[in-house]
């Protein structure tokens, strides 16, 4: 009995084998039958559009709201702080021209009048610099060694 036992376990065990490796020959499939579902999927051309309204059907109503709601308003935002940074910018730089150009205009011009009296009072070498030793030389004379006696 027990003999027989063993070998009904021994049988069970020998169905069980098949049973497993039928099992996953039926989960394996022929390269053709996959090439087949890609062709498949290929004949279905959806267009963009499609594909987002499909998306967008997954989701509910109160989802898709809120997003929309969210997006819209980070655009106005987006476009108030643009328009915003636009008009203080312009604001800002017209103003700076309007207080501070005539203050440059005038510190030029003084500077302008302070180097010609300083010209007129020193003389047309008063802006050439460093005087050369022996100071100026005389009209008509140009300058060199000096000439041996004759």
């Amino acid at each position: 009995m027990a003999e027989e036992a063993s070998e009904a376990s021994g049988a069970g065990d020998a169905s069980n084998s098949k049973a497993i490796v039928s099992s996953e020959e039926d989960k394996v499939r022929p390269l053709s039958e996959e090439v087949d579902d890609a062709e498949d999927d290929e004949d279905l051309e959806e267009t963009l559009y499609e594909r987002f309204i499909g998306l967008g059907e997954m989701f509910p109503e109160s989802v898709r709201s809120r997003f929309f709601s969210l997006l819209s308003f980070s655009a106005a935002s987006t476009k108030s702080l643009y328009t915003f940074t636009r008009a203080a910018t312009f604001a800002s730089f017209t103003s700076a021209l309007i207080l501070f150009m005539p203050v440059a205009f005038e510190l030029e011009r003084a500077q302008l009048e302070d180097m010609q009296k300083k010209q007129m009072l020193l003389g047309p070498a008063a802006g050439l610099g460093p005087m050369p030793p022996g100071g100026p030389l005389p009209k008509g004379l140009v300058g060199g060694p000096p000439l041996p006696p004759k």
